[in-house]
């Protein structure tokens, strides 16, 4: 039977996809490819743009913009709106979200705190922890692998980067995370999120701002501290991108796959017998993203890695077939 737009909107995959629940969707967008190219994603707010044409075209439109504003409070209830409002704000200041040529510039400054000697320097540290988890393991007789080991890696390994004390690598985790959730999700699923996400966003704020303030004063050596004393050409990072390390502990996705794998490759070497592949494999399943734009035109990348850009008014655009 031919399939039919219809048919692909009550799916099991699309129902997943529009509750962000979905982990392999290009199934689903081969199918809105052949039969709904531009699609109005009614449960998200959002248009889903999935031919690579299209994409693309609309990643070089320049009247398109990477603010989310839309995106995130459009599917709000009042209550939420109001209370998403500075969370919203904050998102909007990373630079996922920065439009030209303000990325660039923030990028550029961040990039000379990553030096070569910086990143060298890391690996005993990572080992370190590393090492303090497996030792943790260890003497458990029955482990959540996933939750134990892949994701505290990414996020103990950031906060020794940030300079954050260890008592408070579990609460930073755990509060970069509920402010991704948000960040990450869409359509009315996004009202769920709201209160944790606030809660998250001002503990995260309590836990830094002192700890920004007091390296302007007495630099450390840690990366706050680092790109805190970046400079080029007088220009200087604010303080703004640097809150965007508030989120890096939920925004590692891809980490703890990679960690799962390994310890995986580990305990079971034979049965991974081509081990060579999984870095391009995952490495293609980051690179591989469709494209969708809100009514009001604003666009997100939906995907592993999801990005968005946004906001570009069509007074006359003719809303197509949704679901």
């Amino acid at each position: 039977m031919p399939d039919s737009l219809e048919r692909v909107c009550l799916s099991g995959d699309y129902q997943a996809f529009v509750r962000q629940q979905l982990d392999a969707p290009y199934t689903l967008y081969d199918r809105l490819r052949k039969v709904d190219p531009i699609h109005w994603c009614k449960p998200m707010h959002c248009w889903l743009l999935t031919r690579y044409s299209d994409v693309f075209s609309l990643l070089k439109d320049s009247r398109l913009s990477t603010n989310r504003g839309g995106l995130y409070l459009d599917p709000l209830t009042p209550e939420n709106r109001l209370l998403a409002g500075p969370l919203v704000n904050h998102i909007n200041t990373w630079m996922l979200a920065m439009d030209e040529p303000r990325h660039t510039r923030c990028r550029r400054l961040v990039s000379l705190a990553f030096t070569p000697r910086m990143i060298t320097g890391l690996r005993p540290m990572i080992e370190r922890v590393v090492g303090e988890l497996l030792d943790h393991l260890v003497k458990q007789r029955q482990v959540e692998f996933m939750r134990e080991f892949a994701e505290k890696l990414p996020a103990y390994v950031i906060s020794d980067m940030l300079g954050i004390s260890r008592k408070d690598r579990d609460n930073f985790q755990e509060w970069a995370v509920a402010v991704t959730r948000f960040s990450a999700a869409a359509g009315a699923d996004l009202n769920d999120f709201v209160a944790p996400a606030s809660t998250g966003l001002e503990n995260l704020m309590e836990l830094f701002n002192p700890l920004i303030s007091e390296r302007r004063l007495q630099p450390k050596n840690d990366l706050i501290s680092s790109m805190l004393l970046v400079e080029e050409d007088g220009d200087h990072l604010s303080r703004a991108p640097c809150a965007f390390f508030y989120s890096l502990p939920g925004r590692t996705r891809p980490w703890p796959s990679w960690a799962a794998v390994s310890g995986y490759s580990v305990n079971t070497p034979s049965s991974l017998p081509n081990c060579e592949l999984i870095p391009k494999a995952l490495s293609n399943r980051q690179s591989r993203s469709s494209f969708a734009a809100s009514h009001r035109c604003h666009a997100v990348f939906v995907g592993p890695g999801k990005r968005s850009r946004s906001t570009v008014e069509q007074s006359n655009r003719t809303r197509p077939s949704s679901c």
